[in-house]
């Protein structure tokens, strides 16, 4: 595993998280969206399914037909990583904060599962990117690393 796919799990967990409200289910246009985001950047193909092949092999988030959820161990791993100040106001810090305690667990798994397609992934972009101004304007509630 190379350092864009470390990266990329940290980032979509954290997308993934933020994208979530309370314990509900969130889909891949809202984690794509919130992904952007965080890191100026859509996820591709591999990165969403690299990250969706770990977290849910780890127990951290579970995936419903196009549906995604953190669990509580997922949450529970996220509340426990120290931040420092440098991830204070800056999501993709906390995002490389969050890969690197995730390399640490380990690869769970040599085979990358096929969560979404590059179809269902072009779209999801495609829609978030008429979510954009929004998101610039302030319209979104973004978890800072920071919050307890």
């Amino acid at each position: 595993m190379g350092y864009d796919d470390e990266f990329g799990d940290g980032w979509l967990f954290l997308a993934i998280r933020n994208a979530q409200e309370e314990d509900a289910e969130v889909g891949l246009n809202d984690v794509i969206g919130t992904a952007n985001y965080i890191n100026k950047a859509m996820p591709n193909y591999r990165e969403v399914n690299h990250a969706c092949t770990k977290l849910t092999n780890l127990g951290f988030i579970t995936i419903q037909g196009s549906r995604i959820s953190v669990t509580t161990s997922g949450r529970e791993f996220l509340d426990n990583i120290e931040l420092d100040e440098e991830c204070s106001g800056r999501p993709s810090r906390y995002a490389a904060k969050i890969a690197a305690e995730l390399a640490e667990l380990g690869s769970t798994s040599e085979k990358i599962e096929i969560f979404f397609s590059s179809d269902e992934i072009r779209s999801a972009e495609d829609s978030s990117m008429s979510d954009v101004a929004e998101l610039s304007s302030g319209n979104v509630v973004f978890i800072d690393a920071t919050d307890p």
